[in-house]
């Protein structure tokens, strides 16, 4: 049984460290995410251990937010309207964006 990207349920959790390495930034970076983008996933918290994050969680708010279209038609032509697009706080931005770029 896998979930929607094919991974094992019984992934192990994510401490910062691992988590800030899978991202490709730094504890600091990773802080300041958790701080100031209200779309990053809530850790879960065991008793005095380190904040940790289920990987499949990790990877739904990385994925791009899906997009639709709405065609309505015109006597002389269709037109495209395309919704506005939800606006992330910068570090998820720089985050996608580095990502996108890495080869």
């Amino acid at each position: 049984m896998t979930d929607t990207y094919g991974f094992a349920p019984t992934e192990k959790m994510l401490t910062p460290t691992t988590l800030a390495e899978m991202l490709e930034i730094s504890l600091r970076h990773l802080a300041d995410l958790r701080r100031e983008d209200k779309t990053f996933p809530a850790p879960v918290m065991l008793g005095k251990s380190p904040p940790r994050w289920s990987p499949a969680t990790i990877r739904r708010w990385m994925d791009p937010a899906p997009t639709a279209s709405c065609h309505f038609a015109d006597d002389a032509a269709e037109d495209k309207v395309q919704p506005k697009a939800t606006k992330k706080a910068k570090g998820a931005q720089r985050v996608h964006r580095a990502q996108d770029q890495a080869p």
